[in-house]
């Protein structure tokens, strides 16, 4: 025993920032895992929420409630999201971005320090900015860090305060501005001083400009058009889903995610069959001459990839037929793969509206 604890005061003093260091790591290797499990049940929420508002036998009491809770979890799908996604690694990669919801994305993950420092929040994006191609949680990463300063600042000197983020076109570039209505109070803080580190190198990379100024920072970020790749999305054809009920094949090992979309596709007069597994899907296609493929990108046994390689052996006509679902959609290698075969991507949690639009554009591909 005495040898063990001997042995043990002569092991190195792990840093607590080392410490801290491989918790994130961790959690950013698991966080694609962590993303489909909340996503999976997020999105069953939100879709049996909107078939309850829609239920015509549905008093209207109940019904708001219905309203506030799909609300309620879109919004919470939408932090996890941003939060995972920022602490995912993944290599940099620009693509065209808009800045009003990267805007609100960064004020939700800070949502609750504004709120409880009553601190009101005005967002103004020029209406002539267009997607400026960054490396989105690169740029996330630099927002989050200013608007932290602000609210330190806020609450440094206490009291409600303001926080304003303008964004103006200028020239080739676009200015955005992080500005609160205190003077600077946060501390200096060899913290404070890696932050704004990081976050000159990230815009420097972007060839764009980060400067202090009296009541925030300045960010300049160039506008370069064709820089980046247009999203994917579903390819568009021209001509028009057909009048009789489509067959839809529906995939997912989660039952609740079938279960939903089975009912939402019949009462929108789609004719659609639930698959458990790969292999059963794979039988059903078989069988049946279905007219596109709704597809669980993350499933148990056989993942989504395998499944469409397996269904594209049987029925090659069904590759621009077929849509990955996922709540993990910005995975790079997952974009790379629908990209390069041509596959339409629903995110989840998903809203009756949006099925339908990309089973739609998918149908007329």
């Amino acid at each position: 025993m005495e040898g063990s604890l001997d042995d043990a005061a002569r092991l190195p003093r792990v840093s607590d920032e080392r410490i801290r260091a491989q918790k994130l790591e961790a959690i950013a290797r698991l966080a694609p895992g962590i993303t489909h499990e909340l996503n999976n049940p997020l999105a069953a929420i939100v879709g049996f929420a909107e078939l309850l508002r829609t239920d015509p036998r549905l008093p209207d009491d109940m019904r708001r409630q219905a309203e506030l809770l799909a609300s309620e979890t879109t919004k919470t799908r939408v932090i996890v999201q941003t939060l995972l996604d920022f602490l995912r690694e993944r290599p940099i990669e620009r693509h065209p971005t808009a800045l009003r919801p990267l805007f609100d994305a960064v004020l939700l993950l800070h949502g609750y320090r504004l709120a409880s420092a009553q601190v009101e929040v005005v967002v103004d994006v020029a209406g002539d900015i267009p997607d400026l191609a960054i490396d989105r949680p690169g740029v996330q990463l630099v927002l989050l860090n200013l608007v932290q300063d602000a609210v330190d600042a806020l609450l440094g000197r206490g009291g409600p305060g303001r926080l304003e983020i303008r964004a103006v076109r200028d020239g080739a570039s676009v200015r955005i501005g992080v500005a609160h209505d205190a003077a600077d109070r946060s501390p200096s803080s060899a913290e404070r001083d890696r932050a704004w580190e990081v976050s000159s190198t990230i815009v420097a990379d972007h060839h764009g400009r980060l400067v202090r100024t009296a009541d925030g920072a300045t960010l300049t970020l160039p506008v370069v058009a064709g820089e980046a790749p247009a999203p994917n999305a579903p390819a568009a054809g021209t001509g028009t889903p057909r009048d009789n009920a489509a067959r839809v094949l529906i995939l997912d090992d989660e039952r609740s995610i079938g279960m939903l979309l089975e009912k939402w596709l019949r009462t929108s007069g789609y004719a659609p069959t639930v698959a458990g597994s790969g292999a059963e899907a794979a039988e059903l296609v078989r069988e049946t001459a279905f007219d596109a493929v709704l597809c669980d990108h993350r499933m148990a046994g056989m993942a989504g990839t395998e499944v469409f390689e397996t269904i594209m052996a049987i029925r090659p006509e069904l590759e621009r037929r077929f849509v990955f679902m996922s709540g993990d959609i910005l995975n790079p290698e997952l974009q790379s793969f629908v990209a390069r075969r041509h596959i339409g991507l629903l995110a989840k949690p998903f809203d009756l509206a949006t099925v339908r639009q990309t089973l739609e554009a998918t149908l007329r591909s």
